[in-house]
């Protein structure tokens, strides 16, 4: 790995004395990349000896989704225990942005009138034309899919004997006439958001109306593809309406299972409440339904793991295949915020998978052959399971920095003469990302150096 060590020497001859967060001062240059040729080798340091096993199970516990310590195996939780709260919780940080990435954003809700719809009984529920393209045989996996979700929907609208009637059709909930026609339907279905998700994982993902638009429309402009664990925020059992708090503050609601989750109100008297047979309940006053104009909040939680794995099968020459770490309004509340993965992005060309991450923030000597290693292993887990060949791994580091009392360790590095690489190997039957284990992964060839041992700034 002459690249690292070509850095190591930038930084000790260009590098600028910095201070820094942990009082230690660093030597610091801003901007370098990277490129690894991942079919050369592992890129592995060999100018010192690494300690592997806790690359591995970092980076099964990121994958994981999991911030706390106590979910290490005892061999690596030394590299997270100084930053742990007395839970061992590490606030959001990797873990939970790879796979609990989480946003508000505001919605004017799409109310509609409910159109009057003449029944047929020769027609699906009543009124749903099934049409030529459902009729067909030997249909594929995605046409069953996409049949059952448009039959339960018509079913949940308009069938009075389903049970989930009493949720969606007795209080207005409707499916927009262009859906009535299932190829209608099927064309538009398969263009929105979420669906390579629903294709990869059909049962956890469903047709949703309320997290995009607070609707009570099934329709192209109101609906994606969204988890059962998001839509549990973004429920609307009725319309949108406004009621007025003890203190006097008027507040507009997205349903009345969003007031129930956030202030334990009962359903049933809020429901009376805005029916008038209620004047209050705990205080709260003047509820009455929105009129369409006022803005409320919707909640995303999304799976950047899930989502990427999903589009890399699915639309292999997207150039969205990206995973941001680095989440803004949660980085205030980490107890170290991600220094690495802010943004990572895949790329498929000639069968093969190349990755792309960039670090804002770099310990060149500890931290950054952590890092490679770890990237590398997760592109070429990634390849495996999406059924590609592994490619490039680039690395660009923003603030590249030698702490002061790495710097003869980071000398002794550079006297050293870098050995062949090794060879990772992944158990070729694991089809699942978050099916990997330890004793998926064997590394073969690997000749180190001795290590160099040196202190972490915290």
């Amino acid at each position: 790995m002459r690249q690292y060590l070509d850095l190591l020497e930038h930084v000790l001859d260009h590098g600028v004395k910095k201070e820094d967060r942990t009082g230690t001062g660093t030597l610091s240059v801003f901007g370098h990349q990277m490129r690894f040729d991942l079919s050369e080798g592992f890129p592995l340091l060999t100018t010192k000896k690494m300690f592997t096993a806790g690359i591995i199970d970092e980076l099964i516990w990121f994958i994981s989704g999991s911030t706390n310590v106590n979910d290490l195996p005892d061999r690596t939780k030394k590299w997270w225990t100084p930053w742990q709260s007395a839970d061992g919780g590490l606030g959001p940080i990797y873990g939970e942005q790879y796979r609990r990435s989480r946003w508000w954003f505001q919605v004017v809700p799409d109310i509609r009138e409910q159109p009057k719809v003449c029944k047929n009984q020769e027609l699906f529920a009543g009124v749903g034309d099934i049409g030529p393209t459902s009729r067909a045989r030997g249909q594929s996996r995605e046409m069953a899919i996409l049949k059952s979700t448009w039959r339960e929907m018509l079913k949940r609208c308009y069938v009075e004997k389903s049970k989930a009637f009493k949720h969606y059709g007795a209080t207005g909930v409707h499916v927009d006439t262009a859906w009535l026609n299932f190829d209608n339907f099927m064309r538009d279905a398969v263009h929105l958001p979420g669906w390579n998700m629903k294709r990869m994982w059909p049962s956890y993902f469903s047709l949703d109306k309320d997290t995009l638009a607070a609707s009570n429309c099934y329709s192209a402009e109101t609906c994606m593809w969204a988890s059962h664990d998001e839509q549990g925020y973004n429920t609307s059992t009725n319309k949108p309406f406004y009621a007025t708090s003890p203190d006097g503050t008027e507040t507009l609601f997205a349903s009345i299972g969003e007031m129930h989750r956030v202030f334990g109100m009962n359903l049933s008297a809020v429901h009376r409440c805005l029916n008038k047979k209620l004047v209050t309940h705990h205080g709260w006053s003047n509820f009455r339904y929105a009129d369409g104009e006022g803005k409320v909040f919707r909640f995303r939680e999304v799976d950047q793991l899930m989502s990427l794995i999903a589009n890399l099968v699915y639309d292999p020459h997207s150039r969205r295949h990206m995973i941001n770490l680095w989440h803004t309004p949660a980085m205030v509340h980490a107890n170290l915020p991600c220094c690495h993965g802010s943004v990572i992005q895949f790329h498929v060309a000639n069968g093969e998978l190349s990755a792309s991450v960039y670090q804002r923030s770099v310990d060149t000597l500890i931290g950054l052959p952590v890092n490679i290693a770890s990237y590398a292993l997760l592109t070429l887990m990634v390849a495996q399971v999406c059924g590609y060949e592994p490619g490039d791994f680039v690395w660009t580091g923003g603030d590249c920095h030698l702490y002061l009392n790495h710097l003869e360790q980071a000398r002794l590095q550079l006297t050293r003469e870098p050995r062949k690489l090794p060879t990772m190997k992944l158990n070729q039957d694991v089809k699942d990302i978050f099916e990997f284990k330890f004793e998926d992964f064997t590394l073969e060839g690997y000749d180190p150096h001795p290590h160099i041992k040196a202190e972490v700034a915290v």
